[in-house]
């Protein structure tokens, strides 16, 4: 992981884009099942 500058600037945008992938997915039951994980 680069610490350079925004070290928060790489988490978030991975967190952001599995947060749209699941968003993304046609199966609400999954992301149910995902956040009760």
């Amino acid at each position: 992981m680069q610490m350079d500058g925004e070290p928060w600037k790489q988490p978030l945008s991975t967190e952001y884009s599995t947060f749209v992938d699941i968003k993304r997915v046609p199966y609400p039951s999954m992301i149910i099942s995902g956040a009760d994980r």
